[in-house]
């Protein structure tokens, strides 16, 4: 009998291990995932400037190609446009 009670106490022991160790890989592995989204936030966020300013340097380039040709008015140089 006290062989079999020293058994389950071992054997308890030993579930309260793993399950310590589980609730930490699982623990480890959020975090992980946190800091790849975090990394993944960063990189959308500076595709997005990269692209705006992409926006911006071609507007300017057109308007100084109009302005080149004449296609441009006085009023369309500061973004209001005469008809």
């Amino acid at each position: 009998m006290r062989k079999r009670k020293e058994n389950r106490e071992k054997e308890r022991g030993m579930r309260k291990r793993v399950e310590k160790r589980r609730g930490k890989e699982r623990k480890g592995r959020k975090e992980e995932e946190k800091e790849k989204g975090k990394r993944r936030e960063e990189k959308r966020k500076g595709r997005k400037e990269e692209e705006k300013e992409k926006g911006k340097r071609k507007e300017k380039g057109e308007k100084k190609r109009k302005k080149k040709r004449g296609e441009l008015k006085r009023g369309d140089e500061k973004g209001k446009s005469r008809e």
